[in-house]
């Protein structure tokens, strides 16, 4: 993303971390990235009004990914944990979920293996699509999150068009089958 991470270690006295950041992510570049989007991403329509959760532990990475999702036209709602996500998502209908798979109190594999374990329950409303957030971006990670029941991953960093093209895409992917998203493996 631009910046760089310096950690200075002094044996038996302690640690110092020091942290740059470049302006390059700046409100008004995060302006410009998503004004070009309607030009190169398709069917952003689908994304009108969408209600998305956004299960996210970091504060940086909540606020970005809610100014992506307001100027995406949707709705988020942010929950700072597992835990609070699954809350949130038990009292309300969501169109999508963004789960961060790294949270305190309740990490997104759980919280997806919870909400998948209700799913199946007769009075349900469906399976909600999640797509799984998570910095780790090896080979073996897509495997994991989708395996845990998400349906669809974004590595982060991400910029809005990433989002914009991976939220279309499992959204999509829900109204070509009436509202219901392919089982994992399927």
């Amino acid at each position: 993303m631009g910046g760089e991470i310096f950690v200075e270690i002094i044996p038996d006295s302690g640690n110092t971390f020091t942290v740059e950041l470049e302006k390059a992510s700046s409100q008004s570049s995060l302006i410009q990235e998503l004004s070009g989007l309607s030009q190169s991403v398709t069917n952003l329509e689908v994304l009108c009004g969408a209600c998305i959760l956004l299960c996210e532990g970091n504060e940086v990475s909540q606020e970005t990914t809610r100014l992506y999702l307001k100027r995406l036209g949707c709705h988020p709602k942010i929950a700072e944990s597992g835990k609070v996500g699954f809350e949130y998502w038990e009292k309300n209908t969501y169109d999508l979920i963004l789960m961060d798979c790294q949270m305190p109190v309740m990490d997104g594999f759980e919280t997806t293996r919870r909400i998948r374990k209700l799913e199946f329950n007769p009075t349900s409303s469906g399976r909600t699509p999640i797509v799984a957030l998570t910095a780790f971006a090896m080979e073996g990670e897509r495997n994991r999150c989708i395996a845990a029941g998400m349906d669809n991953y974004l590595s982060k960093p991400f910029t809005a068009h990433q989002l914009a093209k991976t939220l279309i895409a499992t959204i999509s992917k829900v109204d070509e089958k009436h509202d219901k998203v392919l089982p994992v493996g399927g």
